[in-house]
């Protein structure tokens, strides 16, 4: 999820244009939404995929979602929310071959 966030960030478009925290986090999600969508990522946690359709474990993930930068950071490690246990899920990519690789 850090590489999608970080490349979502107007900073990896060289400062071309810019977006509000908000609009970052809405286009990182409807992002994650389409992979999912196209069955490329699953959401789970421990070992276990979310449950819900599509909409309903990403409307639980964007309600644990950080509203402004200093909350993404407060408490995360590396300043990277999901990668702290306030973190719902991860993203499990998955491979044509079935293989669930999750991050």
């Amino acid at each position: 999820m850090v590489t999608i966030w970080e490349n979502i960030h107007p900073d990896s478009l060289s400062g071309k244009i810019t977006l509000s925290f908000y609009e970052e986090k809405e286009l990182f999600l409807w992002f994650i939404e389409r992979l999912m969508n196209e069955g490329k990522v699953k959401l789970g946690n421990g070992g276990e995929f979310l449950t819900g359709t599509v909409k309903e474990q990403l409307d639980r993930f964007r309600a644990s979602f950080p509203n402004t930068p200093e909350e993404m950071e407060y408490g995360a490690f590396n300043g990277y929310w999901f990668l702290s246990d306030a973190c719902p899920a991860g993203l499990v990519w998955i491979h044509e071959n079935g293989y669930q690789d999750w991050t």
